[in-house]
């Protein structure tokens, strides 16, 4: 094996750049190099490396950012307390084991998220001091799980994640269905009895391996009654579709491609958000199904709908006059459709769409929350109908998708009143500042890298500008309160 060994003057580089430097590709770490990192944020992945001395240890796990250790195939008590230190994430995925000491230890850390992947199995007692850990909790590596064990895990207060298992038996699902949020992603099939125990479960629950459901097992699911419940399903029957529907909360099935009228208009009853972002095609009678459900609907990958499908889309109605948010793929809007989704009430997301008329920009600019982030560019009879968006600082125009703007349609945007997002320009003329600084709302501008002195003075005259990094060089041209 090749020894890489990482130096106080790599690292110095790293933190100047981290793009700079793979430091994945590092087998050792001298101690100098450690200590550099003490107290830094960001993102540290050192999974090169096979052994640290104890200085290093106790240096590195000063880092505040996520800290990634997955060549350490095991670590000594003493490691892990000061591991446990960290305040992010901590990886430390290539231990296959862990000793009831070093357990208890990474059981203190208090930071986002514990992940140890490595582990290929658990035993109880290990699983009851994991269980302590006040974060998210990866066990990703298992593949089978006792019931004693689960009974343990579910004490875990935070999301746990279990997605190595395949199946998961009656008597496991019954102990995991009483903890915090659950990820089963690897769980591929699931007994009607378990799929009932796993219906009692109360907070988020993720099964998107579970590609196939019999009816009572939907009937079972149905009963959970936690914020999400994310399924696999790769069809769907209507009578599926409708025990699906009485559950209480967003549901999540954005691996079905297609859906036939009547399991639509089945899952139309569903009381909360409604999640088909892997629906391909959406035909007219199914649109005019889901004219009658209430909530939110992301329909994001289908491409294509018809003029009549749109309207039956945007006509349906928020639950008691709420507004609702609208997800839609499609690539292409007629003007016809455009005037259609006039009619909904509530943020609109049309983010795959790559073209735009000034017409139908004009109907859709009177939404309070408009996200056109597939636009790359923007004609200047566009931009001045969308910034006849109405309703002052409170509304919201999302163009991320921009990668260059004109003087023209820059003098059109800096009319519009509300919020307005253009984070996909990396650059920016001197004329296209100064009209988008006649922009009395907020203007985000993140992914500008660099700027002429001509371009940040222009831009520090506006009310509201957010530059990313080079927002320290527009307050440098701005004028002393």
């Amino acid at each position: 094996m090749t020894i890489r060994r990482l130096t106080a003057e790599i690292a110095q580089r790293f933190l100047e750049d981290p793009q700079a430097v793979d430091m994945s590709s590092f087998t050792q770490i001298e101690e100098a190099a450690a200590k550099a990192f003490r107290y830094h944020e960001g993102v540290l992945n050192l999974d090169g490396v096979r052994r640290l001395s104890r200085k290093s240890v106790q240096e590195i796990a000063n880092f505040w950012g996520h800290l990634s250790l997955g060549g350490l195939k095991a670590i000594s008590t003493s490691d892990a307390r000061q591991l446990a230190k960290n305040k992010k994430h901590l990886h430390l995925d290539g231990l296959k084991s862990l000793s009831l000491q070093v357990a208890g230890e990474l059981a203190k850390h208090r930071g986002e998220v514990l992940s140890l992947n490595g582990l290929r199995r658990i035993n109880p007692e290990v699983a009851r001091k994991l269980s302590r850990h006040w974060g998210h909790l990866y066990l990703n590596g298992l593949a089978s799980l006792s019931e004693r064990a689960a009974k343990e895990l579910a004490k875990h207060r935070y999301a746990l994640f279990l997605d190595g298992l395949v199946s998961l038996p009656y008597d496991q699902a019954k102990q995991l269905a009483s903890g915090s949020s659950l990820s089963l992603a690897g769980v591929a099939s699931l007994s009607d009895d378990a799929a009932a125990a796993l219906g009692t479960h109360t907070d988020w629950l993720f099964l998107g391996g579970l590609s196939k459901i019999t009816a009572q097992a939907a009937e079972g699911l149905a009963n959970h009654s936690g914020t999400v419940l994310a399924l696999g399903l790769v069809r769907m029957s209507a009578e599926v579709a409708g025990a699906l529907a009485r559950h209480k909360g967003d549901l999540q099935l954005n691996k079905l491609t297609s859906i036939s009228t009547s399991a639509a208009r089945a899952l139309a009853k569903h009381q909360g958000y409604l999640s088909l972002r892997g629906l391909r095609r959406l035909s007219d009678d199914a649109a005019d199904a889901f004219r009658s459900h209430r909530y939110d609907l992301a329909l994001n990958s289908v491409s294509r709908l018809s003029d009549f499908a749109i309207d039956a889309l945007a006509s349906r109605k928020g639950n008691f006059g709420k507004e609702t948010m609208l997800w839609l793929g499609v690539k292409e809007l007629s003007d016809a459709g455009a005037k259609s989704l006039v009619q909904h009430r509530g943020a609109l997301f049309l983010d795959h769409l790559k073209t735009l008329s000034a017409a139908a920009a004009r109907a859709l600019a009177k939404h309070d929350y408009l996200s056109l982030d597939g636009l790359t560019s923007l004609s200047d009879a566009t931009a001045r109908a969308l910034s006849r968006q109405s309703g002052g600082r409170a509304h919201t125009l999302s163009l991320n998708g921009l990668q260059a703007l004109s003087p023209g349609s820059a003098r059109a945007l800096g009319k519009h009143g509300g919020v307005l997002s253009l984070d996909g320009l990396t650059e920016l003329s001197a004329a296209a500042a100064e009209g988008l600084a006649q922009h009395e709302g907020s203007v985000s501008l993140r992914g500008l890298k660099t700027v002429s002195d001509e371009v940040a003075a222009r831009l520090a005259t506006a009310r509201t500008i957010v530059t990313g990094s080079v927002q320290e060089q527009v307050d440098e041209h701005r004028s002393p309160v």
